[in-house]
């Protein structure tokens, strides 16, 4: 969430808060309620926002048809970047370098998940990021 627009919010519930105090009788119970609402509508979508981390891993798929040979590899990573580096030396390892270069990838998303490449291209990817099971 945007820091300007919690501080923003905040500064808006604050306010009500005084004028609640200034105020008498319904209007004063009516901002002091709305006050307290916004300040826990603030809570709930800054948790919402930011989840407790679960327990994940990276998991890569990497597969080629280059040369008319399939050749596959999957491996589990702690991070995007472990998994990203795999990837890298599978590429090199295979001598696609210049092909991973020239296609269109998407990069890491939020939900921490990347591919690239359709079937029948001569290289395809992907990082998924998977919750860890209990």
């Amino acid at each position: 969430m945007n820091p300007e627009l919690i501080q923003g919010l905040r500064r808006l519930a604050e306010a009500w808060r005084r004028e609640a105090a200034d105020a008498h009788g319904a209007e004063s119970a009516t901002l002091s309620t709305c006050a307290g609402e916004l300040s826990d509508l603030i809570d709930m979508s800054l948790a919402a926002a930011n989840p407790p981390d679960e327990p994940h891993v990276y998991v890569l798929e990497v597969e080629t048809t280059e040369g008319g040979d399939y050749a596959g590899w999957t491996s589990v990573h702690r991070t995007p970047e472990g998994a990203r580096t795999r990837l890298e030396e599978k590429v090199d390892e295979w001598g696609l370098r210049e092909v991973y270069e020239s296609e269109s990838r998407d990069d890491l998303h939020a939900s921490g998940n990347i591919a690239a490449g359709e079937e029948g291209d001569p290289l395809t990817y992907g990082i998924s990021r998977l919750p860890v099971e209990p």
